[in-house]
């Protein structure tokens, strides 16, 4: 399985608080990634974090919480839409309820190692406490405190991959 955390349009908004240069960098990598799982059907979720105060508001739809086109959802992907840093527990039975027989392998790529990533990662071994979780420090960003999320996962005996 292939979760990509929170690759929405606010990361490439100077105006937004998320902005993130190396973002440029790393679609491409996560386009490739996303090809792959694709083309040997992975199942893939995106997570789309839309901030808890525009929860059931027209602000939600605002392009700025959309999904990158360049990563852009098949018909038949999951997008999992999240109020805070992990996704909700309805919507981690929704995707064991559906995965789980493909869970033996669940990769992370995305932004925010410290607060997203970091969190959705221990929220997703809770859940699938048998499969091997991975992060590629490759098709992920952070912008602080990434390397003490990075070794704290290790902690947790996730394969971080350098």
């Amino acid at each position: 399985m292939l979760f990509i955390i929170d690759m929405q349009n606010q990361l490439l908004d100077l105006t937004y608080d998320s902005y993130n240069t190396s973002i440029y960098q790393l679609i491409p990598k996560i386009k490739q990634r996303l090809e792959k799982a694709r083309s040997s059907n992975e199942p893939v979720i995106f997570t789309k974090d839309i901030p808890i105060q525009y929860k059931d508001s027209k602000q939600a739809e605002h392009s700025a919480f959309q999904l990158l086109t360049q990563l852009k959802p098949l018909a038949d992907e999951l997008v999992v839409t999240k109020h805070s840093y992990s996704m909700s527990p309805e919507n981690l039975l929704l995707i064991k309820d559906k995965f789980n027989h493909k869970a033996e392998r669940i990769e992370l790529v995305g932004v925010e190692t410290n607060q997203c990533i970091l969190a959705n990662t221990i929220t997703l071994q809770s859940t699938f406490p048998t499969s091997k979780i991975i992060v590629d420090t490759s098709l992920i960003s952070g912008r602080k405190n990434a390397l003490s999320a990075l070794e704290l996962l290790a902690g947790f005996k996730v394969d971080v991959k350098h």
